[in-house]
């Protein structure tokens, strides 16, 4: 018995099975079980320019501490989006 289709026959000669078709079935089957991704919401629109706000993480902290990556996307990152940047070089 073939172990990943659950068909008869052996891998030998004579036995109905060539060998590898197994695993091609099972790949085939896989394939026609899967679905179609709709998209929930629409694609945001491309920005006109690009606007490029270059940043320090461990220096952005208004405490006067070495900042962490943390802190830095909950509270400088939404600074710099409502600014109006749309990419950041760090």
């Amino acid at each position: 018995m073939d172990l990943l289709t659950g068909e008869p026959g052996g891998g030998g000669p004579g036995g109905g099975h060539v060998p590898g078709t197994g695993t091609l079935h099972l790949v085939i089957n896989i394939i026609k079980t899967l679905k179609v991704y709709k998209m929930k919401n629409p694609h945001p629109k491309r920005p006109e320019s690009l606007r490029i706000y270059e940043c320090h993480v461990g220096i952005s902290s208004v405490e006067g501490k070495v900042n962490s990556y943390n802190d830095f996307a909950e509270n400088v990152l939404p600074r710099i989006k409502k600014l109006g940047y749309n990419s950041i070089q760090v």
